[in-house]
């Protein structure tokens, strides 16, 4: 079987223009498929290997070549062709938000969903915003970021959420309440913003791969025990009576 390959562009985040970084994508993956197929030409079409999501992130999506030739280019989880990453801000001081608006509003692949005051209004927003990315302060009255997050993961447990705050301190705070990550404010940036949505869909692709090589083993172990009783039915079994 042909190893997975797994292209990674240096200095990708360097593209000011989406456009050409998509259109470079593009260039990388033919070349990619093109050597996926020439590697193993039986296996291609069930072995993953490591594209180039062409919405200009540069982050890597893993797809079977007849994956990528089926969906038309290679998309990260939450991206398809012509749909932006939704995000939802959520901070109770203006200024803050507002500066976080204008970070989101200049990513091509972001769009700005709403922004939220409070937790609660958050928690209302929701079901009608439906964010692929939540950007939500640590510090907030009533209802803080952690327990804004939590509600918010098991109402909507695709979302990506990503706790703020202008301490730093608060980094571990984010893993005990299951956002993917933590940002100080002092980082919120065009290019960081997109380093941390790819990575947290690289995670997600990891854990949907190590999913479903549980479930093959499982399948396996499973098959193997049915196979053991039936020949152990066998053996059991009392002969038949010879006329």
């Amino acid at each position: 079987m042909a190893e997975p390959v797994s292209l990674f562009i240096e200095g990708g985040q360097e593209h000011a223009d989406r456009r050409a970084a998509a259109a470079i994508a593009r260039q990388v993956n033919v070349y990619i498929r093109e050597m996926a197929e020439e590697l193993d030409a039986v296996a291609h079409d069930e072995r993953a290997v490591g594209f180039v999501c062409e919405c200009g992130c540069l982050g890597i999506v893993e797809a079977t070549v007849a994956e990528y030739a089926s969906a038309d280019g290679a998309w990260v989880a939450g991206h398809t062709r012509g749909t932006p990453v939704r995000v939802l801000i959520v901070d109770d001081e203006e200024a803050c938000r507002d500066a976080c608006a204008e970070v989101v509003s200049s990513v091509e692949q972001f769009a700005l969903a709403g922004c939220a005051d409070s937790g609660e209004e958050a928690l209302q927003l929701l079901p009608r915003l439906n964010p692929h990315l939540v950007l939500l302060d640590v510090r907030m009255p009533v209802l803080d970021g952690p327990e804004t997050a939590r509600r918010i993961l098991k109402s909507q447990p695709g979302a990506v959420v990503v706790l703020m705050s202008a301490d730093p301190d608060f980094e571990p705070v984010a893993a005990s309440c299951g956002a993917a990550a933590f940002l100080p404010k002092t980082e919120v940036s065009p290019k960081r913003l997109s380093e941390v949505w790819a990575e947290t869909r690289a995670r997600a692709a990891e854990a949907r791969r190590e999913a479903d090589t549980l479930q093959e083993e499982a399948r396996a172990v499973k098959a193997q025990a049915e196979h053991q009783t039936r020949r152990a039915a066998k053996n059991l079994a009392p002969p038949k009576n010879e006329s």
